[in-house]
């Protein structure tokens, strides 16, 4: 075995396992050092965001890796730190072609009244359209449908003041919008804090959840809400009775804390008092009420911040209802728990 210290020649110095490097003697000095191996040779930088990687002057880098789906109406992001791909969805209406628009993150035909996306609730229903504004219907007892009335609708009605909407998901009842600025807005049910902007009266119009500013995803669970920023940080806000925010305690949270741990997050699933995370590496991750096996993991109990499956490894999609999860492999598979 080599020396790390004194030396006369290469054969007294031990490698330390870096294939850009190669262990060699200093002839001025008599130390050992970790001179710079052959350029060319193939290694990993540990980053998700290059390919190709190889050897260049002792440092092991490549060019950046192709990020998004390929899709025109969306926008290719790598987190570095984190090393998270994402596609994020360019603004509904941009112009995507001869009398198409953007749309979520797809390019289609322009009619402003078409729903791209659905979402339920306990009792109500809410539909992004073509135009990025949202409707929504149904009971609306503490302002599920967000046109400040809370009488029931028995067909859709306009949310106030709500456009520049990518993304929307619903909870029991309230919901969360994403619009193309990055700023979250939610409205609805707010007792338990689901609404995210520091108060506990119900929202009957949309209102912003505080400090949120870069987000790329989100996601409503029953009681409660969370959002991945444009790094990959997940955050969370509301009902926490269970530890299904993940920040490490069971305080209910009226404004959005970081999830302990929880960087590279690609897609949440939020259940009634749990919540599971899926990672940029295909690892998921799951935290709060651990009864019926909703958490993944044997054995495991309620727990105040997230625990990753073992049993289920490379997922790519991940979605969660009230007591259960489903994920999709990369194989097209499906497994649920």
């Amino acid at each position: 075995f080599g020396s790390t210290d004194g030396c006369t020649t290469a054969a007294d110095c031990a490698d330390d396992g870096d294939p850009c490097t190669a262990a060699d003697c200093d002839a001025k000095t008599g130390k050992c050092i970790q001179a710079a191996g052959s350029d060319g040779f193939g290694c990993s930088d540990g980053s998700a965001c290059t390919a190709a990687d190889v050897c260049s002057k002792g440092q092991c880098s490549g060019p950046p890796k192709k990020c998004g789906d390929g899709s025109i109406c969306s926008s290719p992001l790598c987190a570095i730190e984190q090393g998270a791909c994402m596609a994020i969805p360019k603004a509904s209406g941009t112009k995507c072609g001869d009398a198409k628009v953007c749309s979520v993150g797809l390019c289609t035909e322009k009619a402003t009244g078409w729903a791209v996306a659905v979402e339920a609730g306990a009792e109500h229903s809410c539909a992004l359209k073509q135009d990025a504004t949202v409707a929504c219907w149904g009971r609306s007892n503490y302002g599920q449908v967000g046109n400040g009335s809370a009488s029931t609708r028995t067909a859709p009605a306009d949310v106030t003041g709500l456009k520049d909407v990518v993304q929307l998901s619903s909870g029991h009842n309230h919901n969360c919008a994403l619009k193309k600025d990055g700023t979250v807005w939610c409205w609805g049910y707010a007792s338990l804090g689901a609404i995210g902007n520091g108060s506990n009266k119900h929202a009957y119009v949309p209102a912003q959840a505080s400090g949120i500013k870069d987000a790329a995803y989100i996601n409503a669970g029953a009681n409660h809400s969370c959002a991945v920023d444009k790094a990959g940080q997940a955050w969370c806000w509301g009902y926490n009775k269970n530890g299904q925010l993940g920040d490490g305690s069971d305080t209910y949270r009226y404004t959005p804390v970081k999830v302990n741990n929880m960087s590279g997050v690609i897609a949440i699933g939020g259940g009634s008092d749990h919540t599971c995370f899926l990672r940029d590496n295909g690892d998921i991750w799951c935290t709060g009420y651990g009864g019926e096996g909703r958490l993944g993991v044997i054995g495991s109990g309620t727990t105040w911040t997230a625990k990753q499956m073992s049993t289920l490894v490379g997922a790519r999609g991940l979605a969660s209802g009230h007591g259960h999860n489903c994920a999709l492999a990369k194989d097209g598979s499906t497994a649920c728990w």
